[in-house]
């Protein structure tokens, strides 16, 4: 299930506030990659869907969000979880 999200995007991802988490979940015929983005994004493999959160989770750091990235098994168990702390953004003067 896809949710519109309004507010501010930069390159396809919505900043929120506060934590932006990633989740990776099994769905039929493969996986799932939920979050801060415009559309659910769905891989045949958890391996590729575990790349593109990581990816996902560094892109929104650099930009100044802090993201996590939840890892669920075939069960909806968690499986594991990856933080990425914001990146401090410098600005020009």
């Amino acid at each position: 299930m896809s949710v519109m999200i309004e507010g501010p995007w930069e390159n396809g991802l919505h900043v929120p506030a506060g934590d932006a988490v990633i989740s990776v979940n099994p769905v039929a015929g493969g996986w799932c990659v939920s979050g801060p983005i415009e559309e659910d994004l769905m891989f045949r493999t958890g391996g590729h869907a575990e790349h593109q959160a990581r990816t996902l989770g560094r892109r929104l750091a650099a930009l100044g969000q802090t993201a996590i990235v939840e890892i669920h098994d075939r069960r909806g168990a968690i499986a594991g979880s990856v933080l990425y702390l914001a990146e401090e953004q410098v600005g020009v003067s």
